[in-house]
């Protein structure tokens, strides 16, 4: 009867222990500066491509190639800018001094 409850005791220490070192690990793959990732337009006027990141994938992007521009994952040129994807009509536009959409003149909060 004792060594039942000793093992059952174990059992869920073991349990606790593992979910508090899973939880202490894990990481959201976006944070609160950038809840929806990162997005960026390529300035190669033959690609002109839109994709975002997240900021678990920039960082690790960062960490691997530090120093280096960001290239484009469709023409692969280093010609890309920050943009912001508008939540009212969905269009992306470059981040750098905007201050509202420039297509539907929606203002990000």
């Amino acid at each position: 009867m004792n060594r039942d409850r000793l093992l059952l005791a174990a059992g869920a220490l073991v349990v606790i222990v593992g979910t508090i070192v899973v939880a202490g690990r894990w990481r959201p793959a976006n944070n609160a500066n950038f809840p929806n990732g990162t997005w960026w337009m390529c300035q190669n006027p033959a690609c002109k491509a839109e994709f975002s990141m997240s900021s678990r994938e920039l960082g690790a992007w960062h960490s691997k190639h530090y120093g280096e521009p960001l290239p484009c994952p469709k023409c692969g040129q280093a010609n890309v800018i920050r943009a912001e994807k508008c939540t009212s009509c969905g269009k992306v536009y470059p981040a750098e001094g905007a201050v509202a959409c420039p297509s539907c003149g929606h203002k990000p909060e």
